[in-house]
C-alpha cells in the first residue's frame, strides 16, 4: 500500500527522496545550534533583596536559542525544520521535544548527552524590554560533529549555524568538513552567533564563516569580531577577509544594514512596534531572512522580512511570540509597507500555491463546496476542538483532528492549542494532500490521509495519552480485558515505531484500520481512532484510553484476566439478541 501526496515541485526536482513535514510545503531547512529552554518573567524593575518577592504579571517557558528559537519560527513560516544539536536527559529536554514537535518540527536530529542538563537561561525582563540573563551552558557544548546523521541534514534545502561558537567540535575539523560537504551541492549555508563577544575559538569562527553564504549577527558581535566600531566598513573587512557571501547586521530599534561584496551597503528600517521583550528577535530575523531568500526573493526583500519577524517578536514574552504564519507576517509588513508586502506576497505565497486563494468576495474558494459551507465546517470543527480541550482528550498542542467531505480533508493546523480554535486554525486538502485553504496543516496530515485513502472513515483523532502512549511502549496489542473492545473492531495493534510525520508511520496505521481496527496504538508515540463521524471517532478514542488505563491499573495489582475469542463472540451473540428484542 501506497499513501498518496503530492510533494513540492522543487523536492522532486532536486531528487530529495525525503518528504517534507506535513506541516509545511515549503524548503526544509536543517537548523544546527543551541537548543535552551528559556524560563521568563516580566516587568521585573529589580531582584528583590534577601528572601524578598514581587509580583509579575507573567512568566513563561519557551524553547529558545539560535538553534531551538529560530527552528519554531521557521515551521511557523512554513519551512520544513530538522534540528540537530544537544540536550540533556531531563525534563527540560522532554519540554524541549514536546514542543518542537508540537510546532511539527523533525527532532530526530536532537542527541541526549548523560549527565549533563538541558542548556538553560532564566531572564527577569525589565518594562522597557531589555533581558539581563542567567545561562546554563549544559549540553550544547557536548555535541560532537560525528553526532549529527550526514545523510539526513544532506537532505535539507539550507543549513543555518546558529551558535557554532557554543559548539567548539562543530567549529573543529569535522565540523568544517561537515558544513563543506553541504555547501558542495550548491545549498546555502547560513550562520547566526549566540554570544554578545564571541571571544572563543575567533580564528576557528572567523574560518567557519568562510563556508558561510549569509551571515547575520546583531551589531555588538560583529564589531567583536572585526574590532571596527562602523559597521558597514566592518562587515566589509569580513567579507574581504572570511569570504562570507553576504553580511545582514541587526541593529536593534533601526532595523538592519544589508552589506554584500561589490554592492553599496542598504540600510533596511525596523517596523513600529510595542516592546514587551527583544528575546528571540535576531532569530526570528534570521527565520524571515531564510524563508525569503528560499523563496527566491531578493536580499533587500529578504531582510525586510526579517525585520518584520523581529518586530512582532518584539511585542510578546518570550522568543516564540508574536509569530502565527507567513500570512500573518505580510499582513503586519503591509501596514507600513504595502508595496514590498505585495511584492513578497506575490513571490513567497503565488496564487497557484498559496496556503489560501481568494475569491472575490474575500472568502476562501476550494472547488467542490460553496464558501458558505467551507466556512461552516471549519467552524464547526474549531467548536469541536474546543470541546475536546474540556474533555481532555487532546492535552495542549499535542494532538490533531480531521474530517472528510467527499474528497475534501478538514485537519486542524500545526501546533493548534485546542482551548483557542479558531475558524482560520482549521485547514483544507484534498485527498492527495493538495492544500487548497489556511496554512501550516498539522505535521500528521499524512497520518490522517493514510487512513481516509484506505478506510470509509469520515473522521480521526490523533492524541497522546498517558494511558495509550504507557500500553504501546510494552504490548504489541492491547490485551482483551474487557468486551468493550468489540466497539474497536475486537483488537488495538500496536504499530512499530516509525517518526511522526512519516510515510512509513501512514502506511502501517492504514494497513491496520484497512483490517478492521477502529483503534491503534503507535509505539513511542500515541493513538490514534477513525469513525465514521467525529463524535464517533472521539468516543473511541476516549474508549481506547479508558482501556489502557483499565489494563495498566490490573497490571499494579497482578496478571490481568483476558477474554479469549469465544467469550467475544458470546457477546456478539447476546448483543445481536438483545438489538432484535429492542427493535420488536
Amino acid at each position: 500500500m501506497t499513501i498518496v501526496s503530492t510533494l513540492p515541485a522543487s523536492f522532486v526536482a532536486a531528487g530529495h527522496d525525503r518528504l517534507p513535514s506535513a506541516s509545511a510545503a515549503g524548503p526544509r531547512v536543517a537548523v544546527l545550534g543551541p537548543y535552551i529552554v528559556d524560563v521568563l518573567g516580566r516587568p521585573v524593575s529589580e531582584l528583590p533583596p534577601g528572601q524578598g518577592g514581587i509580583l509579575l504579571e507573567e512568566i513563561r517557558m519557551t524553547v529558545a536559542g539560535t538553534g531551538g528559537g529560530a527552528a519554531v519560527d521557521l515551521a511557523k513560516l512554513g519551512c520544513a525544520v530538522d534540528c540537530y544539536g544537544a540536550i540533556g536527559a531531563d525534563g527540560l529536554g522532554a519540554f524541549l521535544r514536546s514542543q518542537l514537535t508540537s510546532y511539527g518540527v523533525d527532532i530526530c536530529g536532537l542527541v541526549e548527552k548523560d549527565g549533563l542538563q538541558t542548556s538553560s537561561t532564566m531572564l527577569p525582563i525589565r518594562a522597557n524590554g531589555e533581558r539581563p540573563s542567567m545561562h546554563v551552558q549544559g549540553a550544547t557544548r557536548a555535541l560532537r560533529a560525528d553526532d549529527l546523521d550526514v545523510s539526513a541534514l544532506a537532505q535539507a534545502d539550507a543549513l543555518l549555524l546558529g551558535g557554532p561558537e557554543a559548539m567548539p567540535d562543530i567549529l573543529g575539523e569535522k565540523g568544517a568538513a561537515v558544513v563543506d560537504g553541504f555547501r558542495e551541492t550548491g545549498r546555502p549555508v547560513f550562520a547566526d552567533l549566540l554570544h554578545s563577544r564571541p571571544a572563543e575559538m575567533q580564528q576557528e569562527l572567523l574560518s567557519m564563516l568562510g563556508r558561510v553564504d549569509w551571515f547575520m549577527p546583531n551589531d555588538e558581535q560583529l564589531r567583536a569580531c572585526t574590532g571596527i566600531d562602523d559597521l558597514a566598513a566592518a562587515a566589509a573587512k569580513l567579507i574581504a577577509d572570511t569570504g562570507v557571501g553576504t553580511v545582514a547586521v541587526t541593529t536593534g530599534g533601526d532595523g538592519a544594514l544589508l552589506v554584500r561584496r561589490g554592492a553599496p551597503p542598504v540600510t533596511v528600517p525596523a517596523f513600529a512596534t510595542r516592546v514587551v521583550d527583544t528575546t528571540g528577535c535576531g532569530d526570528s530575523f534570521n527565520s524571515g531572512v531564510i524563508t525569503a531568500v528560499l523563496g527566491g526573493c531578493s536580499p533587500e526583500d529578504s531582510v525586510l522580512l526579517g525585520c518584520a519577524c523581529g518586530a512582532l517578536v518584539a511585542s510578546g514574552l518570550g522568543s516564540d511570540a508574536g509569530i502565527v504564519d507567513l500570512p500573518t507576517v505580510l499582513d503586519f509588513m503591509g501596514q507600513e509597507k504595502p508595496e514590498a508586502a505585495t511584492r513578497i506576497r506575490a513571490q513567497l505565497l503565488p496564487v497557484d500555491g498559496s496556503p489560501v486563494t481568494q475569491s472575490d468576495g474575500g472568502g476562501a474558494q476550494v472547488p467542490g463546496i460553496t464558501a458558505p459551507q467551507l466556512e461552516e465546517r471549519r467552524i464547526r470543527l474549531a467548536r469541536r476542538a474546543r470541546d475536546i480541550a474540556k474533555r481532555g482528550v487532546v492535552l495542549a498542542g499535542a494532538g490533531n483532528i480531521s474530517e472528510r467531505h467527499e474528497d475534501l480533508v478538514f485537519i486542524t493546523r500545526g501546533g493548534l492549542r485546542f482551548e483557542s480554535a479558531e475558524p482560520e486554525d482549521i485547514c483544507v486538502l484534498t485527498l492527495r494532500g493538495e492544500l487548497l485553504c489556511g496554512s501550516r496543516p498539522s505535521s500528521e496530515t499524512l497520518l490522517h490521509l493514510g487512513v481516509y485513502q484506505c478506510t470509509e472513515a469520515l473522521a480521526v483523532v490523533h492524541t497522546h495519552g498517558r494511558s495509550t502512549v504507557a500500553v504501546g511502549l510494552v504490548e504489541d496489542e492491547l490485551p482483551v480485558i474487557h468486551y468493550n473492545i468489540l466497539r474497536l473492531g475486537g483488537r488495538v495493534p500496536t504499530v512499530p515505531y516509525f517518526p511522526f510525520g512519516s510515510e512509513e508511520l501512514a502506511e502501517s496505521v492504514g494497513a491496520s484500520m484497512a483490517a478492521g481496527s477502529r483503534s491503534v496504538l503507535l509505539r513511542n508515540h500515541g493513538a490514534v481512532s477513525c469513525g465514521s463521524t467525529l463524535d464517533e471517532a472521539i468516543e473511541f478514542s476516549e474508549l481506547t484510553e479508558w482501556l489502557c488505563e483499565v489494563y495498566l491499573s490490573a497490571r499494579v495489582l497482578g496478571a490481568p484476566a483476558r477474554l479469549n475469542h469465544g467469550d467475544l463472540t458470546e457477546v456478539r451473540r447476546r448483543a445481536a439478541e438483545y438489538g432484535n428484542a429492542a427493535k420488536a
